[in-house]
């Protein structure tokens, strides 16, 4: 379902690294940030040397890569674009490790490849600052993966960055960075044209086996069970209902992820609970909570759709303990 980490098929998604990771991570969520924003910052590249893909690139999957992709020599040191606090640190899937730094202004930077991280979840890092090596006794290169976004959407490098390969750092005001809605031709410095997405798979019957439902948790929207956990490597369930259909937050909790950003799951809310507990609503229609938002059980949060690639109304929950998926059926009610 996710794409992996691999030079030779350059299979790079134009998903986001940032929220693939808040799903899949083995590892502690991300950490909070109270900073409060600064007027300006100052960004040097962390990756010494030229790209060999750059944004905007096909990425061989049949989208635009959405950040720069590097190869560089198997004892390079990576470093921090800019000052900032380690949102996340630790492993990816086969990405390897994966930081991303919070520099305020809604400005994040993620690197993705490294093969070791000097810095952990929480901790405040200065511009240049080494944070990881690409050391590796198997390989002469490496590819190091550099992304940055705004607000959760990628933009391109050069609305921030110095020049490729410039040692002299560029300073930025916050109000001056914009947002680019859609890749850019790194020839033409142009908004790239859309790639049709990649037909969905279709929907898997569920396992003949009985489900035990223990928890006590109410159900985020009432319908047939479309896909069980654990079929076909589904980390949750899906419920066929209506178009439109309310989806209500299982539990208390805060918003920590609204968007869609996730280009399997389309539009998508993350809430997080006491206890390392997180909850996943995935293909809606429409977003109704904003990340930060706090959350009672049964609020709506949502209305149900096809968003993604889901080829039916229908919604894609997930109960995640410390990153982990964990089976649904274990905190919801009996149906």
């Amino acid at each position: 379902m996710f794409p992996r980490f691999e030079h030779r098929s350059t299979k790079l998604s134009a998903a986001s690294l940032g929220a693939l990771l808040l799903l899949s991570s083995p590892s502690p969520l991300l950490a909070e940030t109270q900073d409060a924003p600064p007027a300006q910052i100052t960004f040097a590249w962390p990756i010494g040397g030229l790209a060999e893909l750059g944004f905007g690139q096909p990425d061989g999957a049949g989208g635009r890569l959405q950040g720069i992709l590097f190869g560089v020599r198997k004892d390079f040191t990576l470093r921090a674009a800019a000052d900032g606090t380690a949102l996340y640190a630790g492993p990816f899937r086969s990405y390897g490790s994966l930081l991303i730094l919070d520099h305020g202004c809604g400005l994040n930077s993620i690197l993705a490849g490294a093969q070791q991280l000097s810095v952990t979840i929480g901790q405040k890092v200065r511009r240049g600052e080494p944070v990881g090596s690409a050391a590796t006794s198997t390989q002469n290169e490496v590819k190091i993966y550099f992304e940055l976004r705004r607000n959760g959407i990628a933009i391109a490098p050069y609305l921030v960055m110095p020049p490729q390969g410039a040692t002299t750092p560029r300073t930025v005001r916050c109000t001056g960075v914009k947002t680019d809605e859609a890749p850019v031709d790194p020839q033409t410095d142009q908004p790239a044209a859309e790639t049709a997405p990649a037909p969905p798979e279709p929907a898997s019957a569920p396992s003949a086996g009985k489900i035990v439902w223990t928890g006590k948790w109410p159900w985020p929207a009432r319908g047939e069970i479309l896909r069980a956990f654990k079929v076909d490597g589904n980390d949750g369930i899906n419920i066929a209902v209506p178009e439109g259909t309310n989806v209500k937050a299982v539990e208390n909790g805060i918003v920590i992820y609204a968007g869609d950003g996730l280009k399997d799951f389309g539009n998508t809310v993350l809430v997080r609970h006491e206890g390392g507990l997180v909850t996943v609503y995935g293909h809606l229609s429409e977003l109704k909570k904003k990340r930060g938002e706090n959350v009672r059980r049964g609020d709506v949060i949502g209305k149900s759709g096809k968003t993604g690639v889901a080829r039916e109304p229908q919604l894609h929950f997930e109960v995640r303990k410390k990153s982990a998926p964990v089976d649904p059926a274990e905190y919801l009610r009996a149906p």
